[in-house]
């Protein structure tokens, strides 16, 4: 597919999630040339090369959709980050310390590099025709360990009429450790960070999350040999597609550039075959006024029915047991009160009646002491 459809969105959110080693980064170097051969504007936003330029402070007049939840997410993987140093492993990442608030500094500079792209890309839009609109890929790599993280882009697709895609690229520990071993320099990453990070990664589980149901690809890295493949699978239900190896370390280096660009090629073919429409904004606030509105009627009714049908019981079974000399009579007043009470109840629910605390089971549990001396 080189066409958009006319339900396809004209921005692609695809966010890859995967240990250190995996092959996140190479493959989206990949994707970017094969998008720019099929027309496609891409954009690789590496958390990496954030890290390597020294990021420290995020760029003045930005803002990030998400608020405070970045620094939050950011902040949770710190410990993981922290335990590799406490362990003796020297920081790593060029001339940047490999640091909690290094990493929580990029981390909240890649989410605010994608909000700005998307940005720029909605000004232009407005400027142009759209049959003139060229397509963009937004191609967010990073290791993306908690299902948080992931989704925080989803929320600037919501926002800013993207499509969104994740990559699961599943790789055995053992392989990532032995790849980042491989590695040279700066791009070394502390073999304890790469276990704990294994231990608390939140894989995509489609099954469980409905925003994962239709929006991820998974692609199983193999053992390195030169027989073995990966698999690349669509959570939909789509049947496998095998791929060359995604391990730039376990071959030569022009094998290696060859299982790139076939892999690369047959993500994109899965890739364009994924790429849905704009997800759905985020709900405004007249909706979700109204939401809240609707709950708290659906409360409100919920209480005054317990209401009615404990007061009808309480009634029922109290003119039963008394005698028939004092029956009329504790129907007309058990009866006149327990109106009284579903018409308290009623008030309190009205706007403006403010909030006066009535609890059903404390009107119950009255009514009930009055019943009671008609028995």
């Amino acid at each position: 597919m080189t066409e958009a459809t006319g339900q396809q969105a004209r921005v692609l959110i695809a966010v890859l999630c995967g240990l250190p080693g995996s092959g996140k980064t190479s493959l989206c170097e990949g994707l970017a040339r094969v998008a720019v051969q099929h027309g496609v504007k891409a954009h690789h936003l590496c958390l990496d090369a954030l890290l390597r330029q020294g990021y420290a402070v995020p760029r003045a007049g930005l803002k990030s959709d998400s608020g405070s939840n970045s620094c939050q997410t950011a902040a949770s993987a710190a410990p993981a980050v922290q335990a590799g140093q406490q362990q003796g492993a020297a920081p790593q990442h060029g001339q940047l310390p490999f640091t909690a608030e290094a990493w929580q500094a990029s981390r909240q500079r890649l989410l605010q590099e994608t909000q700005l792209l998307l940005q720029q890309h909605k000004e232009q839009q407005q400027q142009q025709q759209q049959q003139q609109q060229q397509r963009m890929l937004l191609l967010v790599d990073d290791i993306n360990h908690y299902r948080s993280m992931r989704y925080e882009f989803v929320q600037l697709a919501r926002t800013y009429g993207a499509a969104f895609l994740q990559f699961y690229i599943e790789c055995p520990v053992e392989l990532a450790l032995q790849r980042n071993s491989q590695r040279q320099g700066a791009d070394v990453i502390p073999a304890a960070v790469v276990a704990q990070l294994a231990a608390a990664f939140e894989a995509p589980q489609p099954d469980k999350h409905h925003w994962e149901a239709a929006a991820t690809l998974t692609v199983r890295c193999g053992s390195g040999t030169s027989s073995s493949v990966s698999q690349l699978t669509i959570s939909q239900g789509c049947p496998q597609l095998p791929a060359d190896d995604c391990g730039l370390q376990d071959t030569a280096a022009t094998a290696a550039t060859e299982d790139v660009a076939s892999l690369a090629d047959a993500v994109w073919v899965q890739l364009c075959a994924a790429w849905g429409p704009p997800l759905a904004p985020p709900p405004s606030e007249e909706q979700l006024a109204a939401r809240r509105a609707a709950g708290s009627a659906a409360n409100a009714a919920s209480a005054l029915h317990a209401l009615d049908l404990g007061s009808r019981s309480l009634l029922h079974s109290t003119l039963a047991a008394c005698g028939q000399d004092k029956r009329a009579a504790a129907a007309a007043a058990l009866n006149a009160h327990r109106k009284q009470l579903l018409e308290r109840l009623r008030g309190q629910q009205q706007p403006g009646a403010g909030a006066g605390g009535l609890d059903v089971q404390q009107l119950l549990s009255d009514f009930q002491q009055l019943c009671a001396e008609y028995t």
